[in-house]
């Protein structure tokens, strides 16, 4: 019966975290780059077998928080003409100057900045292969145009070229940010093969109508559980009930 309770405690905790993380996908569906987070499932069972495995036992035991996964799966693409939106076609990131290193983002919604340096939306400067992009002063960004690879000109002269990067084992970035992800030091980057779209970026990949779906299979998970729970508990009540 014991068992009974940690299993429904569980259900009802993996029911919790996925609502949670699903409630943040459809926060940010409409945000460009965006990838939406998995729940992976798991069981008191599997919690329990690695407790078992472990010396520290009793403070293993316990709920188990399910582990969240990036799904990169490719968003669709939207037509808006704008000459510093980009999207790429095919794996890869755009590599981005973060504040401890290099971040990698889908989202290629640019602009520039009061010094003319090409930045995101979040005012990180935009890496090219040869450092920071910045785009003569004063300058149109009508006359600019981006090549398949990544190439910026303005006018006729190129200003800059869009460093891009790809991994072999993409599931190991961690999320920086809304859309933005870190390597970890031992994956590193492969030289980006991806085409280049210029006046098209790439929307999220979260569908909101299976989001619901999704949050309300999660909805009745939980109650579920809780019904479960609770006739547990009134049975474990009545077996330690005094007899007289």
């Amino acid at each position: 019966m014991l068992n009974g309770l940690y299993s429904a405690a569980t259900a009802m905790d993996s029911a919790a975290d996925r609502h949670e993380v699903i409630s943040h996908n459809i926060a940010h569906a409409d945000h460009v780059g965006y990838r939406r987070r998995i729940v992976q499932d798991g069981t008191f069972e599997s919690a329990l077998n690695q407790a078992q495995q472990s010396q520290f036992v009793r403070e293993s035991l316990g709920t188990e928080h399910q582990a969240v996964h990036v799904d990169f799966t490719p968003g669709p693409f939207q037509q808006t003409g704008r000459s510093l939106d980009v999207a790429l076609q095919g794996d890869g990131f755009f590599v981005i100057e973060g504040p401890d290193g290099p971040l990698y983002t889908r989202n290629g919604a640019f602009q520039l900045n009061n010094e003319g340096t090409l930045v995101t939306v979040d005012g990180l400067p935009v890496r090219g292969e040869g450092g920071t992009i910045t785009l003569s002063p004063g300058a149109s960004t009508e006359q600019l145009a981006i090549t398949s690879e990544g190439r910026i000109v303005q006018g006729e002269q190129e200003v800059g070229r869009l460093e891009t990067a790809r991994f072999d084992r993409p599931d190991l970035l961690t999320p920086a940010g809304v859309s933005l992800f870190q390597a970890p030091d031992n994956l590193e980057p492969l030289p980006g093969d991806s085409v280049i779209l210029q006046g098209v970026r790439e929307r999220s990949n979260v569908s909101p109508v299976m989001e619901m779906v999704r949050m309300i299979d999660g909805m009745r998970q939980y109650e579920a559980a809780s019904r479960a729970l609770q006739i547990i508990a009134r049975a474990v009540e009545q077996n330690v009930k005094p007899r007289g």
